[in-house]
């Protein structure tokens, strides 16, 4: 856990403990309702820094690719890829050393392109993967936020393929929040400091909903809001 995560996390459990002496509900319903509000602010924030940023994620993956190629830069394809890769050219090259006969300009043309074109549908399958990933990284957070207010025990987040991506799980005592979407979320996270904004965005609120309630009070012990 990074420093400003335990600091923000201090802070926000002492302003919890605030929000739930002042607010109507028990504490196990406040405890629920704001762990349903952070994992919101997860989302949120988790969606905001998807790969291109919120609003760009249509063919970006291919308009990246095409502004590297302009810049004379490559295209970085994952391990799983890169060895499959590898072991392609390792039989496109035995194939090529066991010719028999005298290679002509065009079988030597031909050993080229079929190189070029390994590597390229390599990389074709890289963009693709990146490009069904974009937003993936929020998808943890996806459980609803009623349900998990109101739901004891473990909430599951699964993917398109049924696999669990994440869970909520509200106990006595404690809303523990798991993210578990995409290799890159902690790299992102890590970053941006998604985790450490989305606790204090959820603290934000509750400070603003003891202004709103100190604000009520006034207004109704004087007449007028507060000055």
């Amino acid at each position: 856990m990074s420093v400003a995560v335990q600091t923000n996390l201090d802070a926000f459990n002492r302003t919890f403990a605030r929000y739930a002496q002042m607010t109507s509900r028990t504490l196990d319903e406040a405890k629920s309702k704001q762990g349903a509000n952070l994992g919101q602010a997860l989302y949120r924030g988790f969606r905001s820094h998807r790969w291109g940023g919120a609003g760009r994620a249509k063919g970006i993956a291919k308009q990246e690719l095409a502004a590297r190629t302009a810049g004379g830069e490559g295209t970085r394809v994952r391990s799983s890829l890169m060895r499959e890769y590898l072991a392609q050219r390792a039989a496109l090259r035995a194939e090529t050393r066991n010719f028999i006969g005298p290679k002509t300009a065009r079988h030597q043309a031909r050993d080229v392109k079929r190189k070029v074109n390994l590597w390229q549908k390599v990389v074709g399958r890289e963009i693709a993967t990146r490009q069904r990933g974009i937003g993936a990284l929020a998808v943890s957070f996806l459980w609803r936020r009623e349900v998990a207010a109101q739901t004891k025990g473990t909430i599951y987040v699964r993917n398109n393929a049924g696999r669990n991506v994440g869970y909520a799980q509200n106990a006595a005592g404690f809303f523990r929040i798991v993210g578990d979407a995409a290799e890159g979320q902690g790299t992102v996270n890590d970053r941006y400091g998604v985790d450490a904004s989305a606790i204090e965005a959820t603290r934000q609120d509750m400070v603003a909903y003891f202004q709103k309630y100190h604000a009520e009070r006034y207004r109704r012990m004087f007449g007028e809001a507060p000055r």
